[in-house]
């Protein structure tokens, strides 16, 4: 061992050497509060939690205030109604005209050529 670890040894034998059986109890026991007593500190943070409350509270209060309800979008004019004209649908028997298809080449007649002068 080295000289420090004497020296801390000798110096923690020397206390508990001192520790007398008195020391070791307490004079009084414990006691318990009596019915209704509130701790030290749970008085203290429950104001402190209320205080939380009431400042955060007072400054959004405010705010929501201020905003309010919003008014509806205002709705635009009504127009006169236009009576409802019949539209006249067409007649079965008028004639639709088929469409033109372009003429194809047939094989007698020879194909139009671009190449013509």
């Amino acid at each position: 061992m080295t000289s420090t670890e004497d020296r801390l040894r000798a110096a923690l034998a020397g206390k508990a050497s001192s520790v007398t059986y008195g020391d070791l109890r307490n004079p009084h026991p414990p006691q318990a509060l009596p019915r209704g007593t509130v701790r030290r500190g749970v008085r203290p943070a429950a104001l402190l939690a209320l205080t939380a409350v009431l400042v955060a509270a007072a400054l959004l209060l405010p705010r929501l205030l201020a905003d309010g309800p919003h008014p509806s979008p205002a709705t635009p004019p009504s127009l006169p109604v236009a009576p409802t004209v019949p539209i006249p649908s067409p007649s079965p028997s008028a004639k639709v005209p088929e469409p033109v298809e372009p003429a194809r080449p047939t094989p007698t007649s020879p194909a139009p050529s671009a190449k013509e002068s």
